[in-house]
C-alpha cells in the first residue's frame, strides 16, 4: 500500500488519507481533493503498522467531514446574502435570511464565527456587526427596523439567544391575520404590515449569556455582561452586569 502526499491532509498532527484509491485495512478513501478538512479532535487511533499513516477512526471521520461540508455550504450562502469580512466563517447551522435582498442591509466584520440565523425581513431591517463577534447556536438576530440593529467589536452571545428590533408581527389581530396569510400563501410582504420596530445597538467587547433575550429599543454599553435567561428591556449601561429575575 502506498499513498501519495498530495492525497493526504494533516489534520492536527496526525495525517488522514482523503484523495487516493488505495485501501486502508480493507477501506477505500475515495478521492475527495476539493475538500480541506480542518478539526481540532484527532480522528484518528494511535498508529498502527501501516507505514507512516496511522489507523484511521471512520465514523469520526465522517462526522468531522460532514460538518466541514455543511460549514462551507453555509459560509457559501452566507456571501451570496451579506457583505462578509475577511476569515468569518459560519457553522454547519449558520443562516442569513436576507428576505429584502439587498445584500448591503447585512455587513458583519473579520474573524467572526456565526452559528446562529440572522433575518432581515421583506420590507425593511438593517444588521451591521463588528470583527471577532461570536454568535451561538440557535440565536437568532432579526431585523425590521430602518436603523436596525448594530453589534460593536469582540462582542460574544452564547446560545439560544434572542436579539430582536422588531415584534415580527402587528398587535392588531386582523392585521396579524392578514400578514401570517400573506406569508404562508405569497411570501413576507413587501409593504411594512403595521410591525413595531426599534434599533439596537451593542457595544464593544459585550457578552450575552445562554437564554437571554433582548428586545427592540435597547442599547447595551461597552462591557455589559448580561446573564443566561435575562430579558432586556430597557438600556444597559457599560460596565454593567443584568442579572436574570429569580
Amino acid at each position: 500500500m502506498s499513498f501519495r502526499d498530495e492525497d493526504a491532509l494533516l489534520v492536527g498532527k496526525k495525517w488522514v488519507a482523503l484523495g487516493s484509491s488505495d485501501t486502508v485495512d480493507g477501506l477505500y478513501a475515495k478521492p475527495l481533493h476539493f475538500f480541506a478538512v480542518h478539526v481540532d479532535e484527532y480522528v484518528w487511533n494511535p498508529p498502527v503498522a501501516c507505514g507512516r499513516y496511522p489507523k484511521m477512526r471512520i465514523f469520526s471521520a465522517i462526522l468531522a467531514l460532514r460538518r466541514r461540508i455543511l460549514a462551507w455550504i453555509a459560509t457559501g450562502a452566507a456571501k451570496e446574502n451579506a457583505i462578509i469580512g475577511p476569515r468569518t466563517r459560519f457553522g454547519a447551522g449558520a443562516e442569513i435570511f436576507n428576505i429584502h435582498g439587498d445584500r448591503s442591509r447585512v455587513k458583519i466584520g473579520a474573524d467572526c464565527h456565526l452559528d446562529g440565523h440572522l433575518q432581515i425581513f421583506a420590507h425593511e431591517g438593517r444588521i451591521e456587526i463588528g470583527d471577532f463577534f461570536v454568535l451561538g447556536a440557535g440565536s437568532t438576530v432579526w431585523s425590521s427596523d430602518p436603523v436596525g440593529i448594530r453589534i460593536g467589536r469582540g462582542v460574544i452571545v452564547a446560545k439560544d439567544v434572542v436579539i430582536h428590533d422588531t415584534n415580527s408581527h402587528p398587535m392588531d389581530a386582523a392585521a396579524r391575520f392578514v400578514q401570517t396569510k400573506a406569508i404562508l400563501t405569497m411570501g413576507h410582504p413587501r409593504v411594512d404590515p403595521g410591525i413595531r420596530s426599534a434599533p439596537v445597538t451593542i457595544g464593544d467587547d459585550v457578552w450575552i449569556g445562554t437564554g437571554a433575550m433582548i428586545m427592540k429599543g435597547v442599547t447595551i454599553g461597552d462591557r455589559a455582561i448580561i446573564s443566561a435567561g435575562a430579558i432586556v428591556r430597557s438600556d444597559v449601561p457599560a460596565d454593567s452586569l443584568v442579572r436574570a429575575p429569580n
